[in-house]
């Protein structure tokens, strides 16, 4: 199963979320942006945002691939709590990335209780997988620009 690796940068507040290959694939991925915009550190709701991953394969075969998309835990090292660093310093801005809009999901590569969806991809139609960023209420950060850098893992 090859693996084709896709580099995804986020960025809180101007945020962006885009997708290079790290060398020519069959799949080919594009990213819109996971724009979190402005965060008040006073309001009493998670800020939320939406992104799409979307896969188009264009392998050999006529049978659908099975693809799997998979994302790292990005500077924090943990599924359950990824982080973005300020550029002013001070404390990091938690947040994550979930793949269901109820945040029951955490997106990751199946281990430390994330999850990594697989799907059948037919060259006619392509994957959008929708991924869901929630950035936790009431975190006391200084003013700046927060972001965080994820590999995204495309297997097929």
């Amino acid at each position: 199963m090859p693996v084709f690796r896709f580099f995804i940068l986020m960025i809180a507040g101007c945020a962006s979320l885009s997708a290079t290959p790290a060398w020519p694939a069959a799949c080919r991925v594009t990213v819109t942006p996971l724009a979190f915009g402005s965060y008040d550190l006073f309001m009493t709701t998670a800020k939320a945002a939406t992104a799409q991953v979307t896969i188009n394969c264009n392998h050999k075969t006529t049978a659908p691939a099975t693809v799997q998309l998979t994302l790292s835990p990005g500077s924090s090292g943990n599924f359950g709590q990824r982080t973005m660093i300020g550029s002013a310093g001070g404390l990091p801005l938690y947040y994550n990335i979930y793949s269901t809009a109820g945040l029951s999901a955490v997106m990751g590569d199946g281990n430390g209780g994330s999850m990594a969806p697989v799907a059948l991809v037919d060259k006619t139609a392509p994957w959008v997988v929708t991924l869901y960023g929630s950035i936790p209420p009431r975190q006391s950060v200084l003013v700046g620009t927060y972001s965080d850098s994820l590999i995204a893992t495309i297997l097929y």
